[in-house]
């Protein structure tokens, strides 16, 4: 019995240093991601609103010389949309992996 704790407090030390190692660089880049995400749809809504102001200044309010929020292009704009709320986050399940690596040991 004590060599199966020997070797288990070998391997754990061992191991348990990398699995904190990883869960830190992984909540970084999922921090960073998530970041990423949010910049997706804030650049999304500042080309809308670009466009708004446009409309007012350039175009004299003919919705038609509109890109983006052209009422007769509505399928661009969902597109942008469903592709800014489609993103995920691959990092989260890696970052509970490795933390729940760490709660088993």
């Amino acid at each position: 019995m004590s060599n199966k704790c020997t070797e288990f407090l070998y391997f754990y030390k061992a191991v348990e240093p990398l699995l904190s190692k990883m869960k830190g660089k992984t909540a970084a880049m999922m921090r960073n991601k998530q970041q990423q995400m949010q910049s997706y749809q804030d650049f999304h809504t500042s080309m809308e609103r670009y466009e708004n102001f446009n409309l007012q200044n350039y175009s004299e309010m003919q919705a038609d010389k509109l890109v983006i929020t052209n009422p007769d292009n509505m399928e661009l704009k969902v597109k942008l949309q469903e592709l800014s709320g489609n993103l995920q986050n691959p990092y989260i399940d890696l970052f509970h992996w490795s933390k729940g690596e760490i709660f088993d040991l």
